[in-house]
């Protein structure tokens, strides 16, 4: 759940009482991932001060598991969401630097954000940011995209890409395979909206 930021919008949330915050990390996801992605790396950076606020975007993660949630991948909604959330981050704690964290998809949401909340967000931190489109087709693949043209809604097999992308270490690409939270399918229109 979304604390008192957003109570609608399931978000993870990491922070070290025992240490002073001084500042608040909100961390944004990519493709076919979820906030709670980030546990490793939230859990170093509340050693440091920060408090780690990550959203699943909408159609990810947990928006996927409930009858009460919305499955549907959605960007606008999405970018509405973190704006907001950045506006009751920043209400709640006017005198702490908020840094937006993102990866790939993520990355590209990130830079929108503080693009329109450039007095808000005091820094960009960016890992593989989707600046550019990029095609990339295993063989295997080229018949699903040749029947993605007679079928929009049906559904891509996501965990090709998830096997060449999520990471050079297989255990790793295993984990990320085997979390029930990871998106491993999108219908063609949701790909689209994804470019």
């Amino acid at each position: 759940a979304g604390m008192d930021y957003l109570p609608d919008v399931p978000i993870s949330v990491w922070q070290d009482n025992a240490v002073p915050t001084r500042g608040i990390a909100v961390c944004v996801h990519g493709l076919v991932m979820h906030g709670r992605v980030y546990d490793s790396m939230a859990r170093e950076l509340t050693k440091d001060g920060l408090m780690v606020v990550a959203p699943d975007l909408r159609g990810y993660g947990r928006w996927q598991e409930a009858d009460t949630l919305d499955p549907r991948v959605r960007y606008e909604s999405s970018l509405s969401d973190l704006k907001e959330l950045i506006t009751s981050l920043h209400e709640a704690h006017p005198d702490l630097p908020i840094f937006m964290v993102g990866e790939s998809l993520g990355a590209g949401l990130s830079i929108r954000v503080a693009e329109a909340m450039p007095d808000t967000v005091s820094g960009l931190v960016l890992s593989s940011p989707a600046l550019k489109r990029r095609m990339y087709l295993e063989p295997e693949m080229v018949g699903q995209v040749a029947s993605l043209m007679t079928n929009p809604m049906r559904q891509v097999d996501l965990v090709p890409y998830i096997k060449k992308f999520a990471s050079e270490d297989p255990e790793i690409v295993q984990e990320t395979i085997q979390d029930p939270y990871v998106r491993k399918h999108l219908n063609c229109l949701e790909l689209m909206q994804t470019a």
